[in-house]
């Protein structure tokens, strides 16, 4: 677990360098504009690192790396996470690997969750993850950080293998067209604010 902001900052540099970060996050989204990061899971050259922003740790270098063209930032079905960088911490998403839709072209079944990907592509097993946790309460079990951990944990091996397949099959190009495209139109994943009312009304 980082515990202060120059942990963050020196994670960020590690990640500049290998030009890549795995990330996952935590969140809650009831009864707000939008979602209230309450973890983020990071993987840094095979280096997992947890970071809680509700103990007043600064994530706005992670933001910043979300937005680094030069940094690959690979994620799993990461809608809401990017949402929330980009309507609390202004994050530009720009170089985004979602592993899920890449698995896609790369002769997978579509739309597989974390836990199905990693065992269709690379036969890790990992545990059901802790979706229906209340991630906002303090403290955080040592279950639930050994979920969250595990939920960065096989990104890379699966990206890795998900590309060793799209070069197989000839579809490099259209994956990398179908990710620019999909994260390049903020307005495809983030809610007007003059419309963000409506959800927190329903």
């Amino acid at each position: 677990m980082i515990t202060s902001d120059e942990e963050v900052r020196e994670l960020a540099d590690r990640a500049r360098a290998h030009q890549r970060i795995g990330i996952d996050t935590e969140f809650l989204w009831e009864r707000t504009y939008s979602p209230l990061i309450c973890l983020v899971q990071l993987n840094v050259a095979g280096e997992l690192a947890i970071v809680d922003p509700l103990e007043d740790i600064d994530i706005s270098p992670i933001a910043d790396l979300v937005s680094d063209p030069a940094v690959e930032v690979v994620m799993h079905a990461p809608h809401a996470d990017l949402v929330a960088f980009v309507q609390r911490l202004g994050s530009t998403p720009t170089n985004i690997f979602d592993t899920q839709v890449a698995a896609g072209f790369a002769g997978m079944s579509a739309g597989l969750s974390y836990e199905r990907l990693a065992q269709e592509s690379i036969g890790a097993k990992v545990q059901p993850s802790e979706s229906f946790s209340d991630w906002s309460r303090r403290p955080l079990s040592e279950k639930q950080l050994r979920y969250a951990a595990e939920d960065v944990e096989h990104l890379f091996d699966m990206a890795d293998e998900i590309r060793r397949r799209l070069e197989k099959f000839g579809r490099t190009e259209w994956a990398e067209e179908e990710l620019a495209r999909r994260f390049a139109d903020m307005s495809r994943i983030v809610t007007p604010p003059e419309e963000q009312w409506r959800r927190v009304a329903r």
